[in-house]
């Protein structure tokens, strides 16, 4: 729900705004019928509806067929057969954008119902659409039969196809980089150390949701090392250096049994990855314990290096920002 959208998020005493952005390549239809409402979306509000014949669409764009949800991957460039339905008084101007749609217009606040119409209008037989799939049961059948003559057997829900993992593997990394970023660049220093508890929380719900989504190509959760080296790249252009000694740490825990459910307390665990980077720990299995059956685990750890790394890069900033004032000075005495 966040996605696309600029939010502010109170960390701690401080309130940033957070870009938040879309990492969604798939444009989403629902075949012969409005999409329907359902408990993760309503769409009575929505001003507008595209309708284009299935004839049209590409197949090799389509990445599945399911009746309620039908996706293309990439860019969907309307064809001259396509229609666009506005409210009254739009038409100019969706016209002027799209010059080979066929565009109408119709009064009322919402499209609800009008698209259904038109449908029918343009010949087509109207299906009533539900969360999973049409409600007519053999309308269904006649359809895969259609689909399966015409070549097309994939009528997977998004969620279990490859797209899904792409996306959602592309939004988890994307949106820990770009909360880092927003820390960083809207907190200063003194503001950084005072809620340095609070960001560090804050990280560890992002970083969690990298390591329960992050996936390659092929489906599969990348081994421990290629995470940490791509974790360590993408923390680069952020100009960020994550502390190795730390990240060493969590490579050692690799074979050995962790939970996500439940954490020591900030204090224990800060104490623990300062005294790695001090590299006061000789043996990294020592991390390994439990208390109450609290497991001092891989979110925590890769999470302390990336505010460690965080807190570096800040004040590595604040050194270059005096540097050049003091260079400017002394221009000035010159």
């Amino acid at each position: 729900k966040k996605a696309g959208k600029s939010i502010e998020v109170t960390i701690g005493k401080k309130t940033i705004n957070i870009p938040y952005r879309s990492y969604r390549d798939t444009i989403h239809f629902s075949v012969n019928g409005e999409v329907g409402d359902h408990v993760y979306g309503s769409w009575d509000d929505c001003e507008y509806a595209v309708l284009i014949p299935m004839k049209s669409c590409k197949l090799d764009q389509i990445g599945s067929a399911p009746p309620q949800d039908t996706f293309l991957n990439g860019d969907v460039e309307l064809p001259d057969d396509a229609w666009i339905l506005c409210p009254k008084g739009k038409k100019d101007e969706i016209q002027n954008v799209n010059p080979n749609v066929q565009i109408m217009e119709y009064e009322g606040d919402c499209v609800t119902d009008y698209a259904d119409t038109l449908v029918s209008l343009l010949g087509y037989r109207v299906e009533e659409v539900g969360m999973h799939s049409w409600q007519n049961g053999t309308s269904v059948e006649q359809y895969f039969d259609v689909m399966r003559r015409e070549g097309f057997t994939n009528f997977m829900p998004h969620g279990s196809c490859k797209e899904f993992l792409e996306e959602t593997s592309r939004g988890a990394i994307g949106n820990i980089m770009i909360e880092t970023q927003a820390i960083q660049e809207q907190f200063s220093k003194e503001e950084f150390a005072d809620n340095k508890e609070k960001i560090f929380y804050f990280l560890l719900a992002g970083v969690r949701d990298v390591l329960n989504n992050y996936f390659f190509d092929n489906g599969k959760h990348p081994s421990l090392e290629e995470f940490i080296e791509l974790f360590k790249n993408e923390f680069k252009n952020l100009d960020i250096e994550l502390p190795e000694d730390i990240l060493n740490i969590a490579l050692e825990l690799k074979d050995k049994k962790f939970e996500y459910s439940e954490w020591l307390d900030y204090k224990e665990k800060m104490d623990i990855l300062d005294q790695v980077a001090k590299a006061e720990v000789k043996n990294p299995s020592d991390l390994m314990f439990e208390s109450d059956k609290r497991t001092f685990g891989l979110a925590p750890i890769i999470t302390g290096a990336v505010l460690k790394g965080l807190e570096r890069s800040k004040e590595k900033n604040i050194e270059v920002q005096e540097n050049n004032t003091a260079l400017g000075e002394e221009d000035e005495v010159r």
